[in-house]
């Protein structure tokens, strides 16, 4: 089952990108939007004698310009992201204390904060931005002496931290949601990949899967000239299992077999549903003689053991054929040569391993 579960932490890797990627959007976004304001606004305010202004804008482009050429190269969007958030911090600060040009500075906080939820995420983000709400609303009602904020008026207080704190909430509720539906898309994008690859009686890999893999190791043995094995089994006489007592009994023993396989196999082996009561069983790194001897000990396991369903106890024989890649053929072709083995163990008496043609 490894295999399987590889495939579906690939998945996961994937749809983490997607988050990445997103993430990384909208910080090219927000931090070249930014930098072309503050360097047209600094250059203006140089311009126009507004020093202190212009010093601040200018530094603070300096900044982000930086931090997007780091990210460029270390795709660190992580540490990116606590830069830009502090340098939001700084300049929503300095435009509330300033003012800006003509008390137009507290305008331009509106955008800033739900970047801060959006870059950094909903929940890092969230206690990030409402920090700095939290910051803006003691410098509005609680100024300090040493600071010469503009003269606001109270009106203009409290009308601009309620609109600006619905802004930061609806920011919030918007991600939040947005996450939340992107991990249960995640969820289900996994569930349905692993279904589309498990056989829903057994839960092993299903034929599609399996003949994924048989692909992929066959291209590895041609590189590698590494051996596998591909072993086909057959229950002995299970339809008269499924008339006699009935198709629930016959599933509980499919269930119970295939249990049986994946506890006696390598954790690298592929155990799969190839079809009814047939099994394939996938060795990688195996010769014909291991491949033949790990037949013959899965055939003597099956034959010891008592299978009880639906308190019915009953005695199981399996019929294996074993077949080894060779170099230059399609994977199909030793899945034939294995069916042939097959068929010859289930002619020549059943219960019984063949892994070579007279």
């Amino acid at each position: 089952m490894l295999p399987l579960l590889s495939r579906v932490d690939k998945e996961k890797r994937d749809f983490i990108e997607i988050e990445y990627y997103r993430r990384l959007f909208l910080y090219y976004l927000f931090g070249f939007l930014a930098c072309a304001f503050m360097l047209v606004f600094g250059s203006v305010s140089l311009i126009e004698g507004r020093y202190l202004l212009a010093a601040f804008l200018l530094f603070l482009f300096t900044v982000t310009a930086l931090n997007i050429l780091h990210l460029k190269r270390s795709q660190n969007i992580n540490l990116a992201s606590w830069v830009d958030a502090i340098v939001v911090s700084l300049l929503s600060v300095y435009l509330i204390i300033t003012g800006g040009v003509d008390h137009t500075g507290p305008l331009w906080v509106y955008p800033l904060l739900p970047f801060m939820i959006f870059i950094q995420g909903h929940r890092l983000g969230t206690l990030t931005a409402f920090s700095l709400l939290a910051l803006i609303g003691i410098i509005l009602f609680k100024p300090m002496e040493h600071l010469s904020i503009p003269d606001y008026s109270m009106e203009f207080r409290i009308r601009y931290f309620a609109s600006l704190s619905s802004v930061l909430l609806f920011s919030w509720a918007t991600e939040y949601l947005r996450h939340a539906a992107y991990v249960q898309l995640r969820a289900q994008g996994e569930k349905l990949e692993t279904d589309s690859r498990t056989d829903f009686l057994t839960g092993l890999a299903n034929r599609r899967y399996a003949l994924e893999k048989l692909h992929y190791e066959n291209t590895r043995y041609q590189r590698t000239h590494s051996p596998y094995c591909v072993l086909l089994i057959d229950i002995d006489n299970f339809k008269r299992i499924n008339d006699s007592l009935g198709h629930g009994v016959g599933d509980c023993v499919l269930r119970q077999i295939a249990q049986s396989f994946l506890d006696q196999v390598r954790e690298i082996d592929l155990v799969s549903r190839w079809g009814g009561e047939e099994f394939m069983i996938l060795l990688p790194d195996t010769n014909i003689d291991q491949g033949h001897l790990t037949a013959e000990k899965l055939r003597q396991h099956i034959e010891a053991r008592q299978f009880d369903c639906n308190h019915e106890p009953l005695k199981i024989t399996i019929s294996i054929g074993v077949e080894v890649s060779q170099p230059g053929q399609n994977p199909m072709y030793f899945i034939d040569l294995a069916d042939e083995k097959l068929y010859r163990a289930k002619s020549s008496g059943k219960n019984r391993v063949v892994s070579a043609l007279d």
